[in-house]
């Protein structure tokens, strides 16, 4: 990648493709790779991220760890497949199972968290409010308070 290049993917007046990824990845560049990372959208992250597995070079290591466990799901997947590469290592199997156990927690905490109701009140806003299963339970117990006779006494 030559620098003109590299100064117009950086100022965003030219997008990351995955054209540029695959030529990256022919090239051996390293730094086109983190730059897709960086400035890229996903599928381009996802390209990027596999490329450098696929080069299989240790110093991208600290690269792909955080990578790990970054907001879209797929990107996280594409790191652990290119870490897959440089496995007989005991810190990085230890970092592989943390992200594992911090997907299967996102999972399961993204299941519980189903929308229930929606507001009525405001039908310019279409988008149902969340509500956890123990705040439906607590406004249960709320609702069958409120229904029974007050004493006064």
């Amino acid at each position: 990648m030559n620098l003109l290049q590299n100064l117009l993917f950086r100022l965003r007046l030219r997008r990351i493709t995955r054209q540029d990824i695959a030529l990256g990845i022919q090239q051996k560049d390293i730094a086109l790779l983190q730059l897709g990372i960086l400035e890229g959208a996903y599928p381009v992250r996802i390209a990027a991220v596999l490329g450098l597995g696929q080069l299989k070079a240790r110093n991208t290591i600290p690269v792909l760890i955080p990578l790990l466990f970054d907001d879209y799901e797929n990107v996280a997947k594409a790191a652990q497949k290119s870490l897959q590469a440089f496995l007989p290592d005991a810190g990085l199997e230890r970092q592989l199972e943390k992200a594992r156990t911090f997907w299967i927690y996102k999972r399961e905490k993204r299941r519980k968290r189903k929308a229930v109701w929606y507001n009525k009140n405001n039908p310019l806003d279409p988008t149902p409010p969340l509500i956890d299963r123990s705040q439906l339970k607590m406004l249960a117990k709320i609702k069958l308070l409120l229904q029974k006779p007050i004493r006064w006494g």
